[in-house]
């Protein structure tokens, strides 16, 4: 039996799409518990890949050339769950113009996110995904007992780590343009959808029984039901 993710982060692009109609999100989420089998077998087997190591403090840069900081906490070698190689790694709260020194204070506060449907919910999660080249060593962060032995349930990644501190930023200091482009945004999509539809709405009208014959249905099905 593999991990239980009550959150599962997609990330997509700065575009997002969220599946809920009042949100604007870098991520698509499933709320629901998700029980994953045996990753190597629901995934196929992940070539192994060089992961950071406990305590490996990293800073990366933001979207307005401003840094961030992560830092790991734990790996999976070290717990029961997950059962494949991953690290738990944090987002610090710390937002500064240059890359910092390791040993400040400020970056040691874990990023809890406010914005949007997030409720108070601290950035971390398991990555199993090799760190981008964007990502500098700044040294050793050390977690506390407390942080080394933290239970997380949730499978995150680099780019979540990237990007949420921005958005959290500007729900803390821009929230009300925010809110104008996820008005927008949802309004787009909603016409976007009504000319969806009107199209399909005009196809069905023209179609013809003689069209549907011709038709070539599931044309990527490989084992097709014999003819009879």
């Amino acid at each position: 039996m593999g991990i239980i993710f009550l959150d599962y982060e997609l990330i997509l692009d700065s575009n997002c799409f969220h599946v809920s109609d009042n949100l604007s999100h870098v991520k698509v989420i499933i709320n629901k518990q998700c029980v994953l089998m045996d990753e190597s077998k629901r995934m196929g087997r992940k070539k192994k890949v060089a992961l950071p190591a406990t305590g490996d403090a990293f800073a990366f840069p933001l979207e307005d050339g401003r840094f961030c900081v992560c830092r790991v906490l734990s790996e999976s070698v070290n717990r029961d769950e997950p059962k494949f190689a991953a690290v738990l790694v944090v987002c610090s709260a710390w937002i500064g113009s240059e890359v910092p020194a390791v040993d400040d204070p400020e970056l040691r506060p874990i990023l809890k996110l406010t914005h949007h449907s997030w409720a108070n919910k601290d950035e971390i999660g398991w990555i199993d995904d090799p760190l981008p080249d964007t990502f500098i060593p700044i040294g050793k962060i050390l977690p506390t007992d407390e942080e080394a032995s933290r239970e997380c349930l949730t499978f995150s990644s680099w780019g979540s780590i990237q990007i949420q501190p921005m958005m959290q930023w500007r729900w803390d200091h821009e929230r009300d343009a925010v809110l104008a482009e996820d008005a927008a945004k949802k309004e787009q999509q909603a016409n976007l959808t009504a000319q969806n539809e009107n199209k399909r709405q005009k196809h069905l009208k023209q179609v013809k029984l003689k069209d549907l014959a011709k038709h070539t249905f599931f044309p990527h099905w490989e084992h097709l039901p014999k003819k009879h």
